[in-house]
C-alpha cells in the first residue's frame, strides 16, 4: 500500500522541497561566501596583471660575461 501522504508534498513547497532551498539557512551564506572568495581573487588577478604592464623593468646596471667550455658544444 503507498503512501499518498509523503508523495503528495513533492514540488509543492512541502517540507522536502522548503529544507532543500539554497536560499535558506546556511546555502545563503556558503553561497554568498563563494561569490565574495571568487570576487577577491579576480581582484587580484587583474591587479596582478595591471601591475606588471605598468611597471618598467629596470635594465641591469652592469655587463655580465659568462665563459662557457667548447666541449659543452660538442655532440
Amino acid at each position: 500500500m503507498a503512501i499518498p501522504a509523503l508523495s503528495s508534498y513533492k514540488g509543492r513547497g512541502g517540507p522536502v522541497s522548503r529544507l532543500s532551498s539554497p536560499s535558506q539557512g546556511r546555502g545563503g551564506l556558503v553561497s554568498r561566501l563563494s561569490l565574495t572568495l571568487f570576487l577577491i581573487l579576480i581582484l587580484a588577478v587583474a591587479g596582478t596583471a595591471v601591475f606588471l604592464l605598468i611597471w618598467e623593468i629596470p635594465a641591469p646596471l652592469q655587463d655580465m660575461e659568462q665563459v662557457v667550455p667548447n666541449a659543452r658544444f660538442s655532440a
